[in-house]
């Protein structure tokens, strides 16, 4: 007991230190490695994990910085590496494609949209309305934005008019 919680401690001052080196990977690898030391499953199946997940993504939203971003996207990406079923992969891909949206947005960044176009497309076509209409519909919604951005950024008519069709598909919800 007393090595794991030196360990926790050890685990914590290192996750301090990589938010001051604004490293959203190797604060998604400590985390992981925290999340461990309580668990016998793989860390990314408890809902602890979730929860980092969701906080890392709305302190990302919520802020003018990237770093939450980055550390949400690299949790989903984590989670989805291990994710054992559609529903998973899907929980997953909607947090990852969140992140990214919000980092092409801050950023301009036009590989980060690409990617969470990619991403919800992915989603899209292991999950259908009938399965889970709120991911359907979230995912639908992230598509929508993912590329509305990247059409208005290209002066795209197509990817604009794909963007909206998305938009109006996640409005069915």
């Amino acid at each position: 007991a007393a090595h794991q919680e030196s360990m926790r401690r050890l685990l914590d001052s290192g996750v301090q230190l990589d938010l001051l080196r604004r490293d959203g990977f190797a604060v998604a690898r400590r985390t992981a490695a925290l999340l461990a030391l309580d668990s016998i499953e793989h860390p990314t199946h408890l809902d602890d994990w979730r929860q980092r997940e969701a906080q890392a993504l709305a302190l990302g939203q919520t802020g003018n910085d990237t770093l939450w971003l980055e550390v949400a996207a690299e949790l989903a990406r984590r989670r989805l590496a291990e994710a054992g079923s559609a529903e998973e992969r899907g929980s997953a891909r909607r947090v990852l494609a969140c992140a990214l949206v919000a980092l092409g947005a801050r950023d301009k960044a036009t590989d980060a949209l690409q990617q969470a176009t990619q991403t919800c497309r992915d989603a899209l076509a292991e999950t259908s309305h009938q399965q889970d209409p709120a991911l359907w519909g979230a995912l639908q919604h992230e598509l929508a934005s993912a590329l509305g951005l990247l059409g208005a950024q290209a002066s795209d008519s197509a990817m604009l008019q794909e963007a909206l069709q998305a938009c109006d598909a996640a409005l069915r919800v």
